[in-house]
């Protein structure tokens, strides 16, 4: 344990906490930034979505909703994680957060983490919101590169609301700034 390989271990993990403990410290300083575009207070169209949900909201869902509904309209940035068993409703609670973004003319991501999660959630937010005027796209591996390009062409001509896709849409290429 006292040798010249311990030290540098040593050395290593305290420049990671560091690291990891600066991260967090810039994390937080963006929860005070202000928003570039405020999102609507109250939407008609929001109230239509939740009265267009299929089933009873848990309890836990429904305060989710009102929380992140909260946050949107509060001045700092929200840093919020939502977790729960499978077939809790984690995913209408994305829907209702994405579509509010949408309302407020404000791109929004949905990122799954494999390919056919990614295409179930766009099947279901473009079932459930393009009859509210949303437009809802999706990239992945199986999306031609033709057909990413228009998508692409599309997002910088504001002429999409809410992007669904796997890790693709972290990649440089694809447009952030009504993120």
């Amino acid at each position: 344990l006292g040798g010249r390989a311990w030290s540098k271990r040593m050395e290593k993990a305290k420049n990671n906490i560091r690291n990891i403990i600066a991260d967090m410290v810039d994390v937080n300083k963006n929860r005070l930034l202000r928003r570039e575009i405020a999102y609507k207070k109250e939407d008609y169209f929001e109230k239509l979505l939740g009265e267009s949900f299929p089933y009873t909201e848990t309890g836990d869902q429904a305060e989710a909703i009102k929380d992140i509904y909260k946050d949107m309209v509060s001045p700092g940035l929200m840093d919020r994680l939502i977790i729960g068993d499978v077939g809790f409703g984690k995913t209408e609670v994305a829907l209702r957060a994405a579509a509010k973004a949408a309302f407020s003319g404000v791109l929004a991501m949905v990122v799954a983490p494999t390919t056919i999660l990614a295409n179930q959630h766009y099947i279901l937010f473009k079932n459930r919101l393009e009859n509210f005027g949303v437009i809802v796209e999706m990239l992945s591996r199986f999306v031609t590169q033709k057909k990413q390009n228009i998508i692409i062409n599309n997002i910088v001509n504001k002429q999409v609301d809410i992007l669904v896709g796997t890790h693709k849409l972290l990649s440089d290429s694809i447009p952030k700034n009504r993120l």
